[in-house]
């Protein structure tokens, strides 16, 4: 009798627990129903009922806007969030197609007709190196680009220059603290997606603050 209880609390505990947290790789209908809301939030997760790597992003940036413990995980404070989430604004309205920054949340928003259209976690600049204020896209460069000592040498993943060798751009590491030697790290699976994006949009202006 006593193993029957034991074990019919463990699984009480066990759902509970799920049912309260979701993990990376994890699947099902409610993973899906999470994605679904930071979709329509301007987030931009997988679609597919699976804890992917884009949802992972997606969460990690939802956390970033609404103050919450950065850890990429589902849990019941991040839950209780989507009930009620923030909302960013826009802080330069006179583009109607402009990019902006956020040093400080380390997120960048995709801004259209004066509101936040998309919001992708970034990492910015080591040491404050990032420089900050208005700047006009200059160059796209489809595809791995190596830098050689501009002011640093490596390669950058769907470069869009905005200063001089400073670049928003695709990067295998995307920690949730400033790391990069100046540039705007985004992951790389939102690569693709931000540079054809931009591209297409004729988005010229990158607001950095």
């Amino acid at each position: 009798m006593k193993k029957l209880f034991k074990l019919l609390l463990v699984l009480l505990i066990t759902n509970y627990t799920s049912a309260e947290m979701y993990k990376f790789k994890e699947k099902g209908k409610e993973i899906k129903e999470i994605q679904v809301k930071l979709a329509n939030l301007g987030y931009l997760p997988d679609l597919n009922g699976e804890y992917g790597i884009k949802t992972k992003f997606a969460v990690i940036a939802f956390q970033k806007v609404n103050k919450l413990k950065i850890d990429g995980i589902i849990g019941k404070e991040t839950l209780n969030s989507l009930k009620n989430p923030a909302i960013p604004q826009a802080k330069f309205k006179k583009n109607e197609k402009h990019i902006e920054v956020d040093i400080k949340l380390q997120v960048l928003y995709i801004v259209e007709n004066g509101l936040v259209k998309y919001i992708i976690p970034i990492s910015s600049g080591k040491n404050n190196s990032t420089v900050k204020g208005q700047f006009k896209i200059y160059r796209f460069k489809k595809g791995w680009h190596k830098v050689i000592g501009k002011p640093w040498s490596g390669y950058m993943h769907n470069p869009i220059y905005f200063y001089r060798a400073y670049a928003i751009h695709g990067y295998k590491s995307v920690p949730n603290f400033p790391a990069s030697h100046g540039c705007i790290r985004i992951p790389l699976c939102y690569s693709d997606f931000v540079f054809e994006y931009v591209k297409k949009n004729r988005i010229q202006y990158v607001y950095i603050y």
